[in-house]
C-alpha cells in the first residue's frame, strides 16, 4: 500500500523554508485480474462458458497466489460473466486497498 505521510515542521532559519517528511510503503498485493478461459474457434481464441472452464479473480497477496470464484460461474453468458467479474475485481481491489486480507480466516 502506498502511504504518504507529510509532516510540516516549523520554518528553519529562512522565512520560506520548510521541511517535509514523506513515507512511502509498498503494496503487499498485486492488482487482482479476471481469468477468462478461452477456446479456439476458427483459428481465434474466444471467451467461453463451457462446462469445466471456470472463471475467477486471481492475484498475489504476500507472495501467495489467491483465486476467488465468488459465484462467477453461475452466470450463463460471456457478457454477464465479464460484467460481474470486472465489478468483483474492482470491489476486491478496493477491499485490498483498505487493508482486507484474503488469508485471514473468518
Amino acid at each position: 500500500m502506498t502511504t504518504f505521510i507529510v509532516e510540516q515542521e516549523k520554518p528553519a532559519e529562512y522565512q520560506g523554508e520548510y521541511h517535509f517528511i514523506i513515507t512511502v510503503g509498498k503494496n503487499n498485493y498485486e492488482r487482482p485480474k479476471l481469468y477468462i478461459p478461452k477456446v479456439l474457434k476458427n483459428g481465434k481464441k474466444v471467451p467461453t462458458v463451457a462446462p469445466g472452464k471456470r472463471w475467477y479473480i486471481y492475484f498475489r497477496y504476500e507472495g501467495k497466489l489467491v483465486k476467488l470464484y465468488k459465484g462467477l460461474n453461475k452466470f450463463r453468458t460471456v457478457s454477464d460473466r465479464k460484467r460481474v467479474g470486472l465489478a468483483l475485481q474492482e470491489a476486491i481491489t478496493e477491499a485490498l486497498r483498505r487493508g482486507w486480507s484474503p488469508l485471514e480466516k473468518k
